[in-house]
């Protein structure tokens, strides 16, 4: 089983070339992930398909296909109605949102021990999954 997973803004930038080098790094995450099926979270498939085709970064078609090849290669993971409950107390403990708590509970549940993610505030670490920024520096 898989350490690692991805969060959505490094699913974005993986297929958006304007990102210049943001777009590189995440294609070698993304490339690293296909290639392992790591586990990813679907609430982060969702995020994926709702933010690009609101961005109309693509097409509502292109984006459906992009997902459904991604749950065949990678594991799709959904969290339960325990990792909720988790989610919920951190949140209204952290004051996180909540919906970034909910992928943190699933990927606990899924043994995901760090998380490639842009959205790291003041915390390394939470509910046991390390939070990685792939693009510090860049």
């Amino acid at each position: 089983m898989s350490a690692f997973s991805l969060d959505t803004n490094v699913l974005i930038y993986a297929i958006d070339p304007s990102q210049g080098e943001k777009h590189k790094t995440a294609q070698a995450l993304l490339e690293r992930a296909l290639n392992d099926a790591w586990p990813v979270a679907l609430q982060v498939l969702g995020e994926f398909y709702s933010a690009t085709t609101r961005k109309k970064v693509l097409t509502r078609a292109d984006a459906a296909r992009t997902v459904k090849l991604w749950i065949e290669l990678l594991r799709p993971c959904a969290v339960s109605a325990n990792g909720f409950g988790h989610a919920l107390r951190y949140s209204r403990r952290t004051g996180a949102q909540f919906w970034d708590a909910l992928i943190l509970a699933t990927c606990a549940e899924h043994s995901v021990k760090r998380l490639y993610t842009e959205d790291i505030g003041p915390q390394k670490q939470a509910l046991g999954v390390a939070l990685l920024n792939p693009f510090a520096g860049l």
